[in-house]
C-alpha cells in the first residue's frame, strides 16, 4: 500500500506497509492525498518496511484502526460528510494590543505563530454567528481568550470605551451555556441572583420568557478562556420561567469509572469554584461535577450536556445532569492525543486536564524568545519526521474519537487547539479541520431514521494533541428568527420581546460598577414595579 502523506502537488511515494485486513482473503490498495491518514475503515496492524525521506511527511502508520468492539463498525455505518469548514474572524480585545499583534501575524501569513501567541497570552474573541437554517438548535458559539494584567498601560484607556465584561443585557427565547476553561465570571441578574464561578464550571441559563444579566470578568485572575453557546428553545418552551443549572469541576476518572465519593467530591468542587448568593426567585440547581469519560481509543471526553456512549464494554456510558427542552442536545469537550504514543501511555499516566494552569502575562520580549524556541523545536521535530523518526517506538493504533449520530441531527465541531482530520469515507478520504476552524456536517430531514458516524483524529504528522468542542442536536423543525439578544419564531415575536424589554418587563438595567447592595436595591424596586 502506498501512502501519499504530503500535499497533492508534490505526491512523492515510497512508503510501503504490510497490512492484515479484518476481512479474510481480501486486500486493497488505497491512496490518500494531503496530510490525512489513510485506510481508516480497515482494522490493521501496520509496520514500516522502510524509512524514506519524504518532505514534511509523517513517519507514523497510515491509519487508526476501526474500533474492534464498536457497534458502528459491526453495522458498517457510513461516515458523516462535512458540508463546510469555516474559519471565523477573530477580533482583538482584552488586551487589544495582543489581539492586534495576532492580527498582524495573520496578515503576514504567520497563522501558526499568531495562534501560539493567542493561546499563550490571550487577546482575541471569536464570535461564530451561526445560520439556524443549518445549525438549529445552535444559534451562536463564542470562543474567548483574554488576559488582564494590573500593569497594562493601555487597559485604563480601553476601559473607557469597553468595560471588563458585558454589562446588563436582556435575553428571551433560548438558553446560554457558559463553559469556563480558565479564569472566571461574575454573574448578576434581574431576579436577584449573584454568582462568581471559575475554571471547570458550566452555567446553563434558561432565559425563557426574559431575564437581564451581566457577565463581568473576575480580573483578579490574569488568564481567561471560555466558550459561550446559545441554544434555541422550541416554541413550547420559549416563555418558560428562567432558571440556572451549574456544574463545577470534573469527575476524577480512571478508564470509564469514577473514583471516590462522588457527592463529597462534587460538593467540594462546587464550594471551591462557585460563590453564589440570592435574594430573589431565580431557581438555581447545583448538579455536581462535569462527567468525564476516557475512551478505549485514546480520547478524553467531558460531557457538558447530553450523553456519550462508547461501544467498548469497559468504558460504558455517561450523561450530563444538565436538563434542556431542546431536543437531543449534546455538547462535548474532546481531547485527542497525537500519534501512536497516547495508547501506549494510556493507563500509565493521568489524562490531559481539560483546564490548564494560568500562563504568564504578556511580554513582547518573552513572546519573541519563546516563539523562537518553539519554532526551533518544531524544526527539530520536522527533521526527525523527515528522516522517518516519529519519536515513538512501536507502531500502536492512532488515537481517535468517534460518535454515532442520527442523520437527522446537525453537528458542529470547533478546533480549539491542534489540527484535526475528519474521516469522510471507507476509502480513507479525509477532510482537514485546522486550528480555530469549524466543521459543519451535512444532515437530513427529521423523518430520517438512518445513522452515520463522526470520526476524527489528530492530523497526520502533527505532534500536538487536538482539543475540540462538539455540538450536536435535533433541529426543532420550526422557523427561527434571531435578532440581537432575542431568539423567537417570528419577526412579530422578536418585536414584542424588545417592546417588553423597553417597558421594563425584564427589569431595569443597572450599572455594572454598582456595589452589590445598590444593585440589589435597584433589582427589588424594579421587581416591585412590574409586580414580581
Amino acid at each position: 500500500m502506498r501512502i501519499l502523506a504530503v500535499p497533492a502537488s508534490a505526491r512523492p511515494t515510497g512508503w510501503s506497509v504490510d497490512i492484515e485486513v479484518a476481512t479474510p482473503g481480501r486486500a486493497r490498495r488505497y491512496t490518500c492525498s494531503g496530510l490525512s491518514h489513510a485506510c481508516q475503515q480497515l482494522r490493521v496492524r501496520a509496520r514500516r518496511r522502510a524509512r524514506p525521506v519524504l518532505p514534511r511527511a509523517s513517519a507514523q502508520s497510515a491509519s487508526p484502526a476501526s474500533p474492534s468492539a464498536s457497534s458502528s463498525a459491526g453495522r458498517n455505518l457510513p461516515y458523516r460528510r462535512v458540508s463546510q469548514v469555516q474559519r471565523y474572524m477573530r477580533l482583538p480585545v482584552w488586551p487589544v494590543q495582543n489581539g492586534l499583534l495576532c492580527l498582524l501575524l495573520d496578515l503576514l501569513r504567520l497563522k501558526d505563530v499568531a495562534n501560539w501567541v493567542e493561546t499563550k497570552f490571550g487577546g482575541r474573541v471569536c464570535p461564530m454567528s451561526l445560520d439556524p437554517s443549518f445549525t438549529d438548535p445552535f444559534i451562536l458559539c463564542v470562543h474567548h481568550r483574554h488576559s488582564f494584567t494590573p500593569w497594562d498601560p493601555i487597559r485604563p484607556i480601553f476601559r473607557l470605551l469597553l468595560p471588563d465584561g458585558f454589562p446588563a443585557h436582556p435575553h428571551r427565547g433560548f438558553e446560554t451555556a457558559t463553559y469556563i476553561l480558565q479564569g472566571g465570571l461574575r454573574h448578576r441578574d434581574s431576579e436577584g441572583l449573584k454568582q462568581e464561578y471559575t475554571d471547570g464550571c458550566v452555567q446553563w441559563m434558561t432565559a425563557g420568557q426574559g431575564v437581564l444579566h451581566e457577565e463581568m470578568w473576575l480580573t483578579d485572575r490574569v488568564q481567561h478562556e471560555l466558550y459561550q453557546i446559545w441554544v434555541n428553545l422550541p416554541r413550547r418552551s420559549k416563555m418558560c420561567q428562567p432558571r440556572i443549572q451549574m456544574l463545577a469541576g470534573y469527575e476524577q476518572h480512571e478508564g470509564g469509572t469514577t473514583k471516590g465519593n462522588e457527592k463529597d467530591e462534587a460538593d467540594t468542587a462546587y464550594n471551591s469554584k462557585v460563590r453564589s448568593s440570592s435574594v430573589g426567585s431565580m431557581p438555581t440547581s447545583s448538579l455536581g461535577a462535569i462527567p468525564v469519560l476516557r475512551t478505549s481509543t485514546g480520547a478524553s471526553v467531558a460531557i457538558i450536556c447530553g450523553s456519550y456512549e462508547e461501544e467498548s464494554p469497559e468504558a460504558g456510558r455517561k450523561a450530563s445532569p444538565i436538563v434542556t427542552d431542546a431536543e437531543d442536545v449534546r455538547v462535548l469537550h474532546v481531547r485527542i492525543p497525537a500519534g501512536h504514543s497516547a495508547l501506549r501511555r494510556q493507563g500509565k499516566s493521568s489524562p490531559t486536564p481539560f483546564t490548564k494552569a494560568s500562563t504568564s502575562s504578556f511580554s513582547i520580549i518573552d513572546t519573541v524568545s519563546d516563539a523562537i524556541t518553539s519554532l526551533q523545536r518544531g524544526g527539530t521535530r520536522e527533521a526527525k519526521k523527515a528522516n522517518g523518526d516519529s519519536g515513538g517506538g512501536s507502531e500502536d493504533e492512532v488515537p481517535y474519537f468517534s460518535l454515532v449520530l442520527p442523520d437527522s441531527h446537525m453537528c458542529l465541531i470547533y478546533a480549539r487547539e491542534g489540527d484535526a482530520s475528519i474521516q469522510q469515507s471507507s476509502s480513507g478520504e479525509c477532510t482537514d479541520l485546522p486550528m480555530h476552524g469549524m466543521a459543519r456536517f451535512a444532515s437530513q430531514a427529521r423523518s430520517s431514521t438512518s445513522e452515520s458516524v463522526v470520526k476524527i483524529f489528530a492530523k497526520s504528522g502533527s505532534t500536538d494533541e487536538v482539543d475540540l468542542l462538539l455540538m450536536a442536536g435535533q433541529p426543532s423543525g420550526e422557523p427561527v428568527v434571531a435578532q440581537g439578544a432575542m431568539v423567537m419564531n417570528t419577526e412579530s415575536e422578536v418585536n414584542k420581546a424588545y417592546g417588553d424589554y423597553q417597558r421594563g418587563m425584564f427589569g431595569i438595567p443597572w450599572d455594572h460598577s454598582l456595589p452589590d447592595e445598590e444593585w440589589l436595591r435597584q433589582v427589588q424596586q424594579a421587581k416591585a414595579r412590574r409586580g414580581g
